[in-house]
């Protein structure tokens, strides 16, 4: 009787066999190869905020019943900060690094880059396929009906080793990138915070001294009352109050503005309420400007995942030179054949043929090869040269913003000891000489807008200052806190 199908005794012969070449194939080679000594560090992004500083971290209190799931805890904390106004530096610090959307995306793209070093170093998928004679092949033995073959592509091992260092330097660098992106936030809340205190100061400076000026048209007035003043003198404090009201509505502007951009930075609604800090506490680095460039060149994350990128690139060398060797692909096939033969002592009729083969790729394109290799060098020496790049910038902007730094202070000290003490005091002496007839009324403008200005100078230079110490800690990094 002639055989159109396999016969289950002999599937059942031949189906261990397939499915050991399938398991085998299918499954890595994941020998031992050796990983980056920092591979350790790779671990998932919602795991690093317990790493940084005590500065960082900060809890939002909200009494809630055991009961409720942890979800749902976070979920009323997150409704209650969105209601109740920030109040602190550390609060609005916190907030924008859980939920700032750039600080979250550079965690997405550090954890895949983190899935990616799992599965770089695999052996590529096995094929399996089919092939149906519509018209048998007539051999010796009976006709061939079909085949069956398996195949796997078996990569070097050095090849799956620098693959998977470059993979493993690459996540590391990511996870720079994610440090680095908390740095420019916290940055970046850190000057919004500082100018709107700046901005707070100027309205409070603003608001008295529009006291200060309607005592000066009360002084004009009662000069006029007892003619001995002129009219003029006060179109022209009314027209300097004036102005002063114009200003206060230009704070008041410049306020929203700065609050709104300080809740695009947290992911916040524009309009949510922010506390106007009354004061800055800071303290002035006491690191020289080498100890601090030192520090730098060790913990900047910018430095780090520049110098984690070059030394990938320098492993892209490695996969360039090796991909001129032949790929090495083992097959195997399986016929099925009918038994529709006569018997014959000298074959086998109806017996199902198999084999096991090799292929290997011939790499003879030495132009394409030459290219990839001088490609992959190119780009690590130009990584190279962007190490340098950001080395000298950095040193420079620490010698930049020390120099800004020492100026504000200075200016500052300046303004509150001697310089504003002295235009006071003018403005004292001038006024008791206006009211006894002695100088003229635009004097006294003068002297008050000079007040007036010196004051709004003292709070910009505390305000420098701060944002020189702010800017100051995100270049040197965050294991150097510089801010209280």
């Amino acid at each position: 009787m002639c055989k159109t199908t396999i016969h289950s005794n002999r599937l059942g012969l031949y189906l261990p066999l397939i499915l050991g070449v399938l398991y085998m194939s299918g499954c890595a080679i994941n020998l031992p190869t050796p990983r980056h000594p920092q591979a350790s560090l790779i671990k998932p992004s919602r795991l690093l905020a317990a790493n940084f500083t005590k500065e960082d971290q900060h809890s939002f209190p909200v009494n809630v019943p055991n009961s409720v799931s942890s979800a749902a805890v976070e979920k009323q904390a997150t409704e209650q900060a969105l209601v109740e106004p920030l109040q602190t530096r550390s609060e609005l610090e916190q907030w924008s690094l859980e939920h700032n959307s750039e600080i979250q995306r550079l965690g997405l793209v550090f954890e895949a880059a983190t899935a990616k070093t799992r599965y770089v170093d695999s052996l590529p998928d096995p094929k399996i396929g089919a092939n149906f004679f519509g018209r048998p092949i007539e051999t010796a033995t009976g006709s061939q009906r079909g085949s069956i073959s398996l195949s796997q592509m078996i990569p070097w091992v050095e090849t799956l080793d620098a693959k998977q260092q470059v993979a493993t330097l690459q996540a590391l660098a990511a996870k720079a990138d994610y440090r680095s992106a908390r740095l420019q936030i916290l940055s970046q809340v850190r000057v919004g915070w500082f100018r709107l205190y700046l901005i707070e100061q100027q309205f409070v400076v603003t608001k008295n001294n529009q006291q200060t000026l309607q005592s000066l048209i009360d002084v004009a007035n009662s000069l006029i009352a007892a003619d001995r003043g002129s009219s003029r003198d006060v179109l022209l404090g009314t027209l300097e109050l004036t102005k002063l009201e114009e200003r206060l509505t230009r704070l008041k502007q410049q306020r929203t503005s700065q609050i709104a951009s300080l809740n695009r930075l947290m992911n916040r609604s524009l309009d949510a309420k922010i506390v106007s800090p009354e004061k800055i506490t800071l303290s002035i680095p006491g690191q020289s400007q080498a100890d601090l460039v030192k520090i730098a060149l060790q913990s900047q994350p910018e430095i780090q995942a520049a110098r984690l990128r070059s030394q990938a690139k320098k492993w892209g060398v490695t996969v360039a030179q090796l991909s001129r060797r032949p790929d090495v692909t083992v097959m195997a096939s399986y016929f099925v054949t009918d038994d529709n033969r006569a018997p014959n002592p000298s074959l086998k009729v109806g017996e199902d043929p198999w084999f096991f083969g090799l292929q290997v790729s011939i790499p003879i394109w030495d132009k394409k090869y030459n290219a990839l290799e001088a490609e992959a060098k190119h780009v690590y020496d130009a990584s190279t040269l962007s190490i340098e790049t950001l080395t000298d910038r950095t040193a420079t902007m620490i010698v930049q913003l020390l120099a800004e730094i020492g100026r504000a202070d200075e200016t500052a000290i300046l303004y509150k000891d001697t310089i504003i003490p002295q235009a006071q005091q003018t403005l004292a002496t001038d006024q008791s000489a206006y009211a006894k007839g002695e100088v003229e009324f635009d004097r006294l403008i003068r002297d008050f807008r000079s007040l007036l200005t010196l004051q709004l100078g003292y709070h910009q230079a505390i305000t420098d200052r701060a944002i020189a110490v702010a800017e100051l800690q995100r270049v040197v990094g965050e294991s150097t806190p510089l801010l209280d």
